[in-house]
């Protein structure tokens, strides 16, 4: 599809937040892919990007789906702070481990004890 007729698709569809999902899948395509193509089309977009079961049954006002999506950013916030954490914590360890192939093999070759 051109990118005009998935903002055509999109218009149409009855339930936009599933419609996103179903473009991604018929054009082989990331949801974020085919949200940017919306939004360069001028489309407003409602995707809802949560894991997959949770589903809203009805339209949402613009207010409440901002507090939706408000509520959503908090959650990965708090998870890539987390992740943040984890991973300084790991790039301070390996600080302290040889980095190059020649510092490790002459590490390897320092552990070795000689056999008898």
């Amino acid at each position: 599809m051109t990118d005009g007729e998935i903002c055509r698709e999109y218009r149409a569809a009855k339930h936009k937040g599933q419609q996103v999902e179903i473009l991604a899948q018929l054009n082989r395509l990331e949801e974020a892919e085919v949200v940017d193509i919306l939004l360069k089309g001028g489309e407003k977009v409602r995707y809802f990007p949560f894991p997959r079961g949770k589903r809203i049954r009805r339209e949402l006002s613009d207010g409440e789906y901002c507090c939706i999506l408000t509520k959503r950013l908090e959650e990965l916030e708090q998870k890539l702070a987390e992740m943040e954490k984890e991973y300084c914590l790991i790039a301070e360890i390996m600080k302290s481990y040889p980095m190059t192939k020649e510092e490790r093999e002459d590490s390897e070759s320092s552990r070795e004890v000689p056999r008898q």
